[in-house]
């Protein structure tokens, strides 16, 4: 939504128009990362492996997994690992 008005008077969006560009010319912080790949997470058994998904998910519902492992052992190290997506990148 943009900060224009209706035809009735009424706007839109209560914020400025200067600080929703600004606002899009800002990096996202760490913690955005942390927000998405933070969990709460679950295994679910599937066809030839184990779902990675957030709690509220389900490969039965069509979500899409974020990550499949062949074995438990590997979907519980993921969790383990504290969730190594959420790590900032190396090198």
């Amino acid at each position: 939504m943009d900060g224009e008005s209706r035809s009735d008077g009424v706007v839109r969006n209560a914020f400025d128009q200067e600080f929703l560009d600004l606002m899009e010319e800002l990096d996202e912080t760490d913690a955005g990362a942390d927000a998405e790949f933070g969990g709460p997470w679950r295994i679910e058994a599937a066809e030839g492996g184990y779902a990675l998904l957030r709690a509220w998910e389900g490969a039965g519902q069509g979500d899409a997994p974020e990550a499949f492992v062949t074995s438990f052992q590997d979907a519980l190290r993921f969790f383990a690992s504290g969730s190594p997506w959420s790590w900032p990148p190396s090198g």
